[in-house]
């Protein structure tokens, strides 16, 4: 049996309804997202873009690494759409490329913040006092350092590896995630079927796992997605300042490498910029109305407006 909680009241679901409710929790949010032209258009861009992430090799028209000194500088054409760069090669073979990059190297990251924030908000939300206490001084700290600037010097110092800039902007955005996290146990906590498993005897362990965790992963994925367009533009950065991985295509560094001829070809910054743009656009819209969505007091608002 499986337990959901509606408008504060504790519904019982049976196994046999289980699959339905399953389909709906996620059909209902994908529906709130898309009930507008902006949010439609964001869930569609962002899954094509993830699409191509995830095969390149079968979408991209030309290979991204092959030098043709006998087409550089090649305007948008039938032969190349997005025309060609400096060394004769593909953009938008290079655009698809680089979409993996910054996908994965996003994806992962935030996979990592969403374990450190969500353990972390957990804890400080359900304990309080000085457990609570020690968290928010931690992530009071954190967010007292410009976070950029931070990144900056431990990849100066370790390299910019795909594994560093994981782990380094993981660290750096967590503390938005703990922050909801602890807040939602908060509101979540006081509840009477949490004090009924209380009463009972469960472990703590038991409760956060079993009766709070599910009621908050909603908002803790919303947080997850909004973050994903803050690691994107942060590998963007530090790839067009040179710290990526050079053997990688990235969007920061084609537009890096874009700027020397954009008089000259303006098509080599504008596509990965376009694409950029876009991506992180996507990501924070359904981000916002997935959190919109999760949120009952957001969701009553925007019933309203």
């Amino acid at each position: 049996m499986i337990v959901k909680r509606r408008n504060n009241t504790l519904l019982s679901i049976p196994k046999k309804n289980m699959t339905i409710y399953l389909l709906r929790s996620i059909r209902e949010p994908i529906l709130h997202v898309s009930k507008d032209p902006i949010g439609l258009f964001s869930l569609i861009f962002s899954v094509f873009i993830i699409t191509i992430a995830i095969a390149p090799s079968l979408i991209s028209p030309c290979d991204p690494y092959k030098i043709n000194m006998y087409e550089t500088f090649q305007p948008p054409s039938f032969t190349h759409i997005f025309g060609t760069d400096d060394l004769g090669r593909d953009i938008l073979s290079q655009v698809i490329y680089g979409a993996r990059t910054s996908i994965f190297i996003a994806t992962a990251s935030i996979a990592f913040s969403l374990m450190l924030g969500t353990v972390l908000g957990l804890l400080a939300g359900y304990y309080g006092g000085r457990i609570d206490l020690a968290i928010s001084m931690i992530i009071d700290a954190k967010l007292s350092i410009p976070t950029f600037f931070l990144i900056l010097v431990v990849i100066a110092i370790f390299g910019g590896s795909i594994i560093n800039m994981i782990i380094v902007i993981g660290i750096t955005i967590w503390p938005p995630i703990a922050r909801v996290t602890r807040a939602a146990v908060y509101s979540i906590k006081a509840s009477d079927f949490v004090e009924a498993a209380r009463a009972l005897g469960a472990s703590s362990l038991w409760v956060i796992s079993k009766h709070i965790l599910p009621q908050i992963i909603g908002v803790i994925i919303s947080m997850g997605i909004l973050q994903m367009g803050s690691a994107i533009i942060i590998e963007a950065g530090l790839s067009f300042l040179g710290f990526g991985d050079p053997t990688l295509i990235s969007w920061g560094r084609m537009l890096s490498i874009a700027q020397t001829y954009i008089d000259r070809a303006w098509w080599m910054g504008f596509f990965p910029g376009l694409f950029l743009f876009l991506t992180i656009l996507s990501f924070n819209i359904i981000g916002d109305k997935l959190y919109e969505y999760y949120n009952p007091r957001l969701r009553e608002k925007s019933i309203y407006l």
